[in-house]
């Protein structure tokens, strides 16, 4: 799969974490949260899945990073440090992306 594709897979699974967490699809499913559902579905641990729909829920509010996110200019591991800065601070929502788009993830962080 190449970059450009497991990005975009990962911003699916992103945007659509905050779906899931809206509709309660886990209580139904059984899972004693969303977290839990989201890491069975996806393969992974619940710690990622907890950053999933947390950087999923702060997107709402972040227009420039989500359009970002779904142009592919940031991986998952970038949307979550640029969400939770731009969360802080939402005016700086572009230097942010652009930042994440010239540095390392160590940097960014």
């Amino acid at each position: 799969m190449s970059d450009q594709a497991a990005r975009r897979a990962a911003t699916g699974k992103t945007l659509l974490a905050r779906r899931v967490d809206e509709v309660q699809r886990w209580t139904r499913a059984g899972y004693a949260s969303a977290a839990e559902y989201v890491a069975a579905r996806s393969g992974s641990s619940v710690a990622a899945a907890n950053d999933v729909l947390a950087t999923s829920s702060k997107l709402a509010g972040l227009p420039v990073v989500e359009d970002a996110l779904r142009a592919g200019k940031l991986s998952s591991s970038q949307a979550v440090a640029v969400t939770d800065a731009a969360a802080a601070a939402p005016r700086e929502q572009s230097r942010l992306v652009n930042d994440a788009q010239r540095t390392s993830l160590a940097e960014l962080r």
